[in-house]
This record gives structure tokens, C-alpha cells and sequence, in this order.
């Protein structure tokens, strides 16, 4: 589909942004591997997808979108201890 397409374009982009972050703010950056940030990289895009594809409605995907962050910094802050 012309979703999946875009989605995969924008998955191809390197994810330097989130290497320069784990440098900045992690404990022990070497521990995290790029193989590992990539997909979360990846993972990001899908809730994206997911919200697009099952045509929620946007109130709705902004309360799963908050819980996703939330999801996600508590398993950042865990990881980059």
C-alpha cells in the first residue's frame, strides 16, 4: 500500500539522532547497540502505522499515543542507566 511505502521510506533514514542521544545521556553508551536502536527506531513508526491503518480517531490516538511515550521513557530511562 502507499502507507506501508512511506512508512518504509521513512524507516530507511538513519536513526544518527537517537545514536547522538545514547552518547549524550547514557551511562555506558557502548552498551547500547545500534542494532538495538534501530529497532526502536523501527517499532516508533509502527504505532504510527498501526493508528493510520486502523483509522483511529484522533482523540483516540492521541490518549495511545501519550501512553506509547510514557511506554517508551520508562524503557529508555531503564535502558540508559
Amino acid at each position: 500500500t502507499v502507507l506501508r511505502t512511506a512508512c518504509e521510506r521513512l524507516l530507511a533514514a538513519p536513526p544518527a539522532d537517537y545514536r547522538d542521544f545514547v552518547r549524550k545521556y547514557a551511562r555506558e553508551p557502548q552498551k547500547i547497540s545500534d542494532f538495538f536502536i534501530h529497532v526502536v527506531c523501527r517499532t516508533g513508526w509502527q504505532y504510527v502505522f498501526e493508528v493510520v491503518s486502523h483509522d483511529i480517531p484522533y482523540e483516540e490516538a492521541q490518549g495511545f499515543m501519550k501512553s506509547i511515550r510514557e511506554y517508551s521513557f520508562a524503557g529508555w530511562k531503564r535502558v540508559m542507566e
